[in-house]
């Protein structure tokens, strides 16, 4: 996503190609959310995108040798590529400082 802003400001794009590499980026976020909302191993979410979330796992020989893994809510927008803020044509969508 990074390097889709970098070509989209650039200079040498014209509007229609800018449009072509933000549509990307909006299906790159919204895959992103997607990803995010699904991953699971055995049943468990590994991650959420409303709250934090607190993986146990044996980490020695014994039952109780165990530690937590925490990872806080996660969303294309705490990552900061939030698609609706975010727009790689030249336009800001949120505010007058929010472009690439």
């Amino acid at each position: 996503m990074r390097d889709l802003a970098v070509q989209a400001a650039n200079g040498s794009l014209s509007t229609v190609e800018q449009g072509y590499l933000d549509a990307e980026q909006l299906k790159l976020a919204s895959t992103l959310d997607s990803v995010i909302n699904q991953s699971q191993f055995n049943g468990t979410d590994l991650v959420s995108s409303t709250a934090s979330t607190t993986i146990s796992i044996q980490s020695g020989a014994d039952a109780a040798d165990t530690m937590n893994i925490v990872t806080s809510a996660m969303t294309a927008e705490t990552l900061g590529v939030n698609k609706e803020i975010i727009s790689l044509n030249g336009t800001a969508l949120i505010g007058g400082d929010c472009y690439l």
